[in-house]
């Protein structure tokens, strides 16, 4: 990395709660909204016409299944899980152990698949609330999302592989995923544990090595964040290289997959992109919200490209300068493309792109750590619409 101005400050917002942003600082972001993305670069159609949150519902119900998303897509989903050795048991790269979640269209129909939360997944140690502690016996026995425990594919289908921000894992976006798969879509989510809030599986677990001290524009920090990123695209390649041979368990009765798209939010969506530049042969990019990182960040892909993007909060002047950067960065990105399309969502947040967290906090009748229950949902309702259409587009 040759400065802090090449780091994505989204990317750097993607960190454990107790680092978080404060509430209020987002709850003033109507007038603290970054001036840059009314850039001409940004401004191709009326305001009036580009994606804006609604005004916020007062949704009071503490049942998961009044406030969680409800599918678009016509099929039933099933989701499976396993623990696959990842590429350092043979080389220099990624980690060693990668968690691997699938949802896609399944012609089972059982039972609905259950949300299971851990004490280390969610928790705001700074004022004592642990999710799966304050979860009534009640929420605990009906939290499920929509997808059954169980997948049984017998048909090819295009493949989208996705990636958490740093500090998050996959359950952060289970109702992103699951929408996906409705729309007939196998989503293989990967839960890289040198970037993760919970990944027990290995010792590689972001939480038990932890960052580098220092604040946001702490130079020895954001050389972390870039090299975490890199370290998610190399897992990337790896199970992308799995995909394709036929060789992952769950897939492996469809034979070789070769439509396969990347996407990610946060550092996640950095590494997809990192990952789509080295490899030609991807079918699309989809980047949520992330920034890009690395020696030749502003680089074109050949892959058909989306990114969505927050519309950010300014919180002081040293940050407005870096967004200015980023800015200018993703258009310069993004007009070295073969194909790429942009938009930002007016009056959402960064955090927003993952809504499980807002949900569970409503739950147990708590604020969320960032952002809030509204911004997730209406964010979540407007990005599945945008993705959907732009893997229809494109594949």
């Amino acid at each position: 990395m040759d400065s802090v101005n090449n780091i994505s400050c989204t990317a750097a917002l993607a960190l454990d709660p107790s680092r978080a942003l404060p509430t209020q600082l987002h709850e003033e972001k109507n007038s603290e909204i970054l001036q840059i993305f009314e850039d001409k670069a940004f401004a191709k159609a009326p305001s009036a016409s580009r994606p804006t949150l609604k005004a916020e519902p007062k949704v009071k119900s503490t049942r998961l299944n009044d406030v969680l998303p409800r599918l678009t897509g016509p099929h039933p989903i099933g989701h499976t899980q396993f623990i696959l050795e990842g590429p350092k048991h043979t080389s220099p790269f990624g980690d060693y152990y990668i968690g691997v979640e699938i949802y896609a269209p399944t012609q089972d129909h059982t039972s609905d698949s259950k949300l299971r939360i851990h004490s280390e997944q969610y928790a705001n140690e700074r004022n004592n609330i642990y999710l799966d502690r304050e979860l009534s016996a009640e929420q605990k026995a009906t939290l499920h999302s929509h997808a059954q425990d169980t997948l049984r594919l017998e048909t090819k289908m295009p493949v989208i592989v996705f990636s958490h921000r740093l500090d998050g894992n996959p359950t952060d976006y289970r109702a992103l995923l699951e929408e996906l798969a409705s729309h007939g879509y196998i989503v293989v989510s990967l839960n890289h544990p040198s970037s993760s809030s919970y990944a027990p599986f290995s010792e590689e677990t972001l939480q038990t090595n932890g960052l580098p001290p220092g604040g946001r524009r702490n130079e020895e920090f954001m050389a972390e964040v870039a090299r975490l990123a890199v370290l998610q695209a190399d897992n990337i390649a790896f199970v992308v290289e799995r995909i394709r041979e036929g060789g992952l368990p769950e897939l492996s009765n469809l034979g070789p997959l070769d439509q396969i798209v990347l996407a990610g939010h946060s550092v996640g969506g950095a590494a997809s992109i990192i990952a789509a530049r080295r490899d030609p042969r991807i079918s699309g990019c989809i980047n949520l919200d992330g920034g890009l990182l690395g020696d030749g960040h502003t680089q074109g892909i050949i892959s058909p490209t989306l990114t969505l993007l927050s519309k950010p909060v300014k919180k002081s002047d040293a940050n407005f300068a870096m967004q200015q950067k980023i800015t200018e960065d993703i258009v310069t990105f993004h007009h070295n493309c073969a194909l790429s399309q942009k938009e930002k969502i007016d009056g959402c947040t960064h955090y927003d792109f993952g809504s499980t967290p807002a949900i569970l906090f409503h739950l147990i009748g708590e604020k969320p750590i960032a952002g809030s229950l509204h911004g997730a949902l209406q964010t979540h309702k407007i990005a599945s619409l945008k993705i959907v259409q732009f893997l229809k587009s494109h594949l």
